[in-house]
């Protein structure tokens, strides 16, 4: 067990004169930014975790409510929670129900039971056994009304966490492409004629951009061309809507080409909220001799997502891909929980999920609803708040993240990324990253852009033998409308339709990560959450015009890339000694120089490193709460 370096009262953590063993300490710039040094990954993880806490503690209290699917319990079934990339887009209650889902398959057990790399790895297992540590010791020193935030003091759901609480949280944080436009369809998807909760109508937004039409058997078959058009058009606009009030980032990774008296720069712009689950916190972590990086990441991550070390800076831009996949299956008419498949009729899986809500009254009830699947994933009944009617035929969700616990592995390895070729090499051996393109510059002067991640792994061969009507017009959009992704709905009729396994992938259903777009120049590659194709324009990859799809990773990119690394090639060595990244305010700008200590830039100014202050009344840099 880790113990924190600390001095007089329990508000402050001082500077020693180095981290002992199980001795992490943590040191703030006149910023409020935290630098943790540990002599292990159990030390580090305990420092961010108390460091994590003192600023964010109800926010982290209420992501881990979530995700334990106890909103309903504590604060009613019909407030607000936001699962997703987007702010309160769904209930407490259907935010439970799916969480209870989730928990009840043992999902994330089933994961962290498997080894590496579909399990985490060791150094990510001790950071968050230290994480938890040093969430606990915080909240153990301050007490629940102690906590000066009043979002969350003397709240009884605020608690003491374990190791699977951020399990969990991780784990929602990878799924969340998938929440905003699909949740609530699963959590009150019903076969024709069942008692259930109605389908949610559209949001406003989605609303303003179609008017619904009533749907008759005839036109939720998708066999007519005009309903199929009508469909996919309305699915377009509100994900459009979604997406314009959603998240993004823009990145720009200028070579030796590019910059006057340097190697490389980046510049790292993310769009994410400045409250909630989504709010990127920042941090600089070092392990002597083994990792010593400075960035931010999503709160509750015991690493850097988007930041540098002495040799790499990396940032990440929402890619034009969709991580989730439809599958139109064909129902019974007669007994609609069955459906067809290579011409033999299959059961649904029926699961009763149920939660604990809070009455007016202030008693607890239950609530519990049957919830349906197929051999392909879980039956839903609307996307991003259109209808998709369970009538002569249903729709089931895979989700390319659902299994994905790897994205941990991914930025634990990036942290300790040595060049672009590096960075290459741990995207396609974990294929974790979910939805993220990553940009990249490092000392030797080179820049990056990849779109390698967990995606599915369909390709134009695949679409065009696969697709149904109305999965065409979505895949294949023309128009393509700004920052909508091309969604695959494919045929649930034949198995060979199901997204085919890839020896070359790192898990069942993955597209090959070689098949997928990076491009390494010397003088800038750039992303503002648009596709591929204009990464730099001298580089230019098939456009939608040239028969490929612009935002999807499909086959057509497949031999157009300029590196190519071996599938099982893996450099990771150790960080040098003696040089590490300055504490600093800001991670938008990052130079990185040759020789000597390497810096941000800030008006030219260095921001010295300091020691943790009293303020009056105790509160502390950076502290929030």
């Amino acid at each position: 067990m880790s113990t924190l370096a600390a001095t007089g009262s329990t508000a402050t953590v001082a500077a020693a004169a180095g981290p002992g063993p199980d001795r992490p300490t943590i040191r703030y710039t006149e910023y409020g930014i935290p630098h943790i040094i540990a002599s292990d990954w159990e030390g580090l993880g305990t420092g961010y975790g108390y460091a994590a806490a003192k600023d964010n503690i109800c926010t982290l209290a209420d992501t881990y409510l979530m995700v334990n699917a106890q909103r309903s319990r504590h604060l009613g079934p019909d407030g607000r929670a936001s699962p997703g990339q987007n702010q309160n887009t769904t209930t407490n209650l259907n935010s439970d129900l799916y969480f209870q889902r989730i928990k009840d398959d043992r999902v994330v057990e089933r994961l962290l039971d498997k080894p590496a790399p579909d399990g985490p790895e060791p150094e990510v297992r001790e950071a968050i056994r230290g994480y938890v540590q040093g969430y606990n010791r915080y909240l153990a020193e301050t007490g629940v009304n102690g906590i000066t935030d009043p979002a969350c003091r003397g709240a009884d759901w605020v608690r003491l966490i374990t190791e699977m609480d951020v399990y969990r949280h991780a784990h929602a944080e990878i799924i969340m492409g998938s929440a905003d436009a699909l949740l609530d369809g699963q959590v009150n998807a019903a076969p024709p004629g069942a008692s259930a909760a109605a389908v949610p109508s559209a949001p406003p937004s989605a609303r303003q951009a179609s008017s619904p039409a009533k749907t008759d058997a005839k036109s939720a078959s998708r066999t007519d061309a005009k309903s199929a058009a009508r469909t996919a058009e309305r699915i377009r606009e509100a994900m459009a809507v979604s997406r314009e009030q959603g998240m993004g980032s823009n990145a720009l990774a200028v070579g030796s080409q590019g910059v006057s008296g340097g190697t490389s720069m980046l510049l790292a712009n993310p769009h994410f909220p400045w409250q909630g689950k989504n709010r990127m916190w920042q941090s600089q972590l070092t392990i002597p001799g083994k990792v010593n990086v400075s960035g931010a990441s999503l709160l509750g991550f015991p690493a850097v997502n988007i930041g540098y070390n002495e040799n790499v800076a990396w940032s990440h831009t929402v890619a034009t891909v969709a991580p989730f996949g439809l599958f139109d299956v064909q129902v019974d008419p007669l007994n609609p929980t069955t459906y067809l498949v290579d011409g033999a009729w299959e059961r649904m899986t029926s699961q009763r999920v149920a939660v604990d809500v809070l009455k007016p009254d202030g008693s607890l009830t239950q609530v519990a609803r049957t919830l349906w699947s197929t051999r392909y994933g879980p039956v839903t009944t609307s996307m991003q708040g259109v209808p998709l009617p369970w009538v002569v035929s249903a729709h089931a969700v895979r989700d390319v993240n659902m299994h994905n616990l790897r994205a941990l592995n991914s930025w634990f390895r990036l942290d300790q990324a040595e060049d672009v070729h590096d960075v290459v090499d741990i995207l396609e051996t974990t294929q974790g990253v979910p939805f993220f393109n990553t940009v990249a510059s490092d000392r030797k002067g080179n820049a990056l852009y990849a779109d390698i991640q967990a995606v599915p792994n369909v390709t134009d061969e695949h679409a065009r033998s696969c697709l149904t009507l109305t999965g065409q017009l979505l895949f294949n959009q023309s128009p393509r409308l700004p920052n909508v992704p091309p969604i695959s709905i494919l045929d649930g009729k034949r198995s060979a339709c199901d997204w085919p396994d890839d020896p070359n992938a790192v898990a069942p259903g993955l597209l090959d990560p070689h098949k997928q777009p990076r491009l390494i120049r010397s003088d800038f590659v750039g992303n503002a959450n648009d596709s591929a194709w204009l990464a730099n324009p001298r580089s230019r990859w098939p456009s939608p015009g040239d028969g490929g799809h612009g935002g999807a990773p499909v086959a057509a990119y497949a031999g157009a890339h300029p590196h190519r690394a071996e599938p099982d090639q893996r450099h990771r060595r150790p960080a040098r000694q003696g040089v590490h990244p300055a504490d600093h305010g800001e991670v938008a700008v990052r130079r990185q120089q040759q020789g000597g200590r390497p810096g941000p830039q800030r008006h030219g100014d260095h921001v010295p490193e300091r020691p943790l202050r009293t303020r009056p009344g105790g509160r502390q840099p950076g502290q929030r709460e």
